[in-house]
């Protein structure tokens, strides 16, 4: 499963974090996650 959130830092700009988080049998196996500023 793959999110992108928005949020709004302290000057003001938006910044973009991309995560990702992989899930066999219930169990989460895998996680990764990065922010982008664009």
């Amino acid at each position: 499963m793959a999110t992108i959130r928005a949020r709004k830092r302290t000057d003001g700009s938006i910044s973009y974090t991309a995560q990702v988080r992989l899930f066999c049998d219930g169990l989460q196996v895998y996680q990764e996650s990065q922010i982008f500023a664009r």
